[in-house]
């Protein structure tokens, strides 16, 4: 009897043992469902410290701002002798532009000239992520339209190009539904609205979707997608 119970035994540590050796030889099941993710990043508009800065020979200030040590200028370059353009205007074109100056008060930017229109005010939007920072000039004549982009990281400022887009009525600029984000290095311009005017001020304007339509600013390339 006690040689049936030892057989007996004997034979359960087996079949236990062998169970462990099956549960260490299962492989760890992956999770299908893991995806990677991409970090967004979203900026928001802010409004820097007005500057004391005034107008002069070389600038004639619409709009002014302090920014750390960095002057933003909204205005033009004078007319001298009979409505001749200074050199610099004859070259980059006339009519207001945007002026960065630092804090000994020398141009250390200076954007070509947007011709004939009435307005050109700076708006500023920042993250809280790097320290890049994106100036949109809102555009305009009797009506609003589209805004001139542009840069500053590093403390390198640059220009990106035209978002030739407004809202769907002309008190509406590209301002007011504009959103930005960026996604590893690229800007990404959208609009929220489910409408909007597209070249509003050159070429033939037309109202579109705003679905899947959006600027994309990476490496130097300033691309509208619709």
């Amino acid at each position: 009897m006690k040689g049936v119970w030892w057989v007996f035994l004997v034979g359960v540590l087996v079949a236990c043992e062998s169970g462990k050796m099956d549960k260490v030889k299962v492989a760890p099941k992956m999770d299908s469902e893991i995806v990677e993710t991409i970090d967004t990043i979203t900026y928001f508009q802010f409004t820097p410290d007005s500057s004391t800065y005034r107008s002069n020979p070389k600038i004639m200030v619409d709009y002014a701002y302090q920014l750390d040590t960095l002057t933003f200028v909204g205005g033009y370059d004078p007319i001298i002798d009979c409505g001749q353009f200074i050199t610099d205007d004859t070259i980059n074109g006339w009519g207001d532009r945007l002026y960065v100056l630092n804090a000994k008060e020398e141009m250390i930017f200076k954007g070509k000239g947007v011709g004939d229109y009435y307005l050109f005010e700076p708006h500023f939007y920042k993250n809280h992520t790097n320290d890049k920072i994106v100036i949109v000039c809102q555009l305009g004549f009797e009506y609003l339209a589209g805004g001139e982009v542009f840069l500053l990281e590093n403390g390198e400022m640059g220009y990106l190009g035209n978002l030739d887009v407004s809202g769907m009525d002309m008190e509406t600029g590209v301002i007011d539904i504009l959103q930005i984000a960026e996604m590893e290095d690229e800007l990404i311009f959208t609009f929220q609205s489910d409408s909007v005017l597209l070249n509003p001020a050159t070429g033939d304007p037309e109202f579109v979707s705003s679905k899947g339509l959006n600027y994309r600013y990476q490496n130097g390339r300033f691309k509208l997608n619709r």
